[in-house]
């Protein structure tokens, strides 16, 4: 089973809320959580400069990453649910996709961007 439903970042300071937010409004459509978000490269790399130059973020990822400088992420979580970050290059800026899926999938490295492989497209 598969379900996907498209949402957009309104304010990148708000990127982690909006992401709750769609989590929980997919929920109360689907009765699931999604365990993948996908958005372009352009919308990860906002994301990404926002946790390396907030400090509340950044606190974070460094204290418990003290190794890196600069802070990638690839997947977020809280309480309820945990999403996986895969690029679709389809999508629009600011624009990014929760999907739930309990297919047995695989994760690649295709053309330098992280797919998701169904066991129907292998």
């Amino acid at each position: 089973m598969r379900l996907e439903k498209e949402y957009t970042f309104q304010e990148w300071s708000l990127w982690n809320w909006s992401i709750i937010d769609a989590a929980e409004d997919f929920y109360n459509e689907f009765n699931h959580y999604p365990n993948f978000l996908f958005a372009n490269e352009d919308t990860f790399s906002q994301i990404n400069l926002i946790v390396c130059i907030t400090p509340e973020f950044r606190k974070y990822f460094i204290k418990n990453n003290p190794e890196y400088g600069e802070v990638e992420i690839g997947s977020f979580e809280n309480k309820d649910f945990s999403v996986r970050f895969l690029y679709n290059s389809d999508l629009a800026d600011k624009d990014f996709i929760m999907m739930f899926t309990d297919d047995d999938v695989e994760v690649v490295v295709e053309n330098y961007e992280l797919k998701i492989l169904f066991p129907d497209n292998n």
